[in-house]
């Protein structure tokens, strides 16, 4: 094993079950838990400790407090429990909190979809990688947060997170599934290839299909190729139908699943074929080869790097984000916009990186007052 220090930053739902899940493996990782609300992250830490011990798992787990706003005190943590591996999880507020609204609110909210909320994921991650780049560590970090879209932001001010996990991976098993089924296979049997942004998945998961996004999907079954065998709508549509699964605040543990694999995927230089957005700065989500010391593309045969990238850039307009200029300025699109200036008040055509917690200030205090409307007790994430 090359690694085995970790670090979890921000022990909400993510968070939590990162924790849980790392903490079962047969792996001898050392983990460490961060958060501004040390009381919650010990207990959190005590429960992930005692449930591993039930399966006859000792782990040694630490629990720590750290405010993410604060780089310099980021950068004295980093430099004080030297991790090989960070996993940020943490966000102004994670992107399903609004899932939890009445039901037309919810629905009035997610016409945005999630690109008008990045200042929400993009303003810790930012702070967070100038720490990275403070305690002068060689980390490998592992963005759960909108990596997307923060990832490739990041990489213009050479912040860049060694790669994202999540997203396009929450599908792979399913559409796994869904091909073994439709071509009378073994799920086993079957590899997929996918390039997709996060737009694309959430769709398909959501609606049964991708909302007209671009997207490149290839299939095989013991190496045979069969993505002519099956039609991609009656794929998707088993989203939709007999494997429909939980989702919502029970299903983050769909992601959560996501980045334990590529966590240990690093910590064993596995070199293991998994799907995950925003490797080595790019934008949205790609099959990659994951190691300790490179991320590599492992596209299928005839599709480019470049034309991958400007898939997943499609993706992203769709999501709400016009484009990222290499400024690392943010030009979000006008439709998705509007459904937060009509609820919420918010307006933001474009941002500047260094202007990204000031427009989260904002659009947290636009929520906040949003959901005090409602007569709702706002949840803090």
């Amino acid at each position: 094993m090359r690694f085995h220090k970790i670090l979890i930053l921000g022990c909400g739902v993510v968070g939590g079950l990162v924790l849980d899940l790392l903490s079962r493996m047969t792996e001898p990782f050392e983990i460490h838990v961060a958060s501004r609300r040390i009381d919650a992250v010990r207990l959190r830490v005590n429960l992930a400790i005692a449930v591993a011990a039930n399966l006859g798992i000792e782990k040694s787990i630490d629990a720590h407090r750290v405010d993410l706003d604060n780089i310099d005190e980021t950068a004295s943590l980093l430099h004080e429990i030297k991790p090989e591996i960070v996993v940020n999880a943490a966000s102004r507020q994670s992107f399903w909190l609004i899932s939890t609204l009445p039901k037309q609110a919810y629905l009035d909210l997610a016409e945005a979809r999630l690109g008008p909320w990045l200042p929400n994921h993009l303003a810790l991650s930012y702070k967070l990688m100038q720490a990275v780049r403070q305690s002068g560590s060689s980390i490998r970090v592992v963005n759960a947060a909108f990596p997307d879209s923060v990832n490739p932001v990041l990489a213009t001010a050479g912040l860049a997170p060694y790669v994202g996990a999540g997203n396009i991976a929450n599908i792979i098993p399913t559409l796994r599934r869904g091909i073994a089924r439709l071509c009378g296979a073994s799920f086993q049997a079957v590899e997929i290839r996918l390039v997709a942004h996060h737009f694309v998945g959430n769709e398909i998961a959501t609606y049964g299909n991708p909302g007209g996004a671009p997207y490149h999907l290839q299939a095989w079954i013991d190496g045979e190729e069969v993505t002519e065998s099956y039609r991609d709508d009656a794929l998707f549509a088993l989203f939709q139908g007999e494997l429909k699964r939980t989702r919502g605040v029970p299903g983050q543990v769909m992601a959560a699943s996501s980045v334990a694999a590529v966590v240990r995927a690093i910590a064993t230089d596995s070199g293991l074929l998994h799907h995950a957005p925003g490797p080595n700065g790019l934008v949205g989500g790609y099959p990659l080869r994951i190691g300790a010391e490179r991320i590599d593309l492992a596209l299928s045969d005839g599709l480019g790097a470049a034309s991958a990238e400007q898939i997943n850039q499609g993706g992203q307009r769709f999501e709400g984000i016009e484009r990222i200029d290499p400024s690392g300025a943010v030009h979000f699109t006008e439709s998705r916009m509007q459904a937060l200036t009509r609820t919420l008040g918010y307006q933001c055509r474009s941002m500047e990186l260094a202007e990204v917690g000031d427009w989260a200030d904002e659009l947290q205090a636009k929520y906040r007052a949003y959901v005090e409307r409602l007569g709702i007790a706002a949840t803090e994430t």
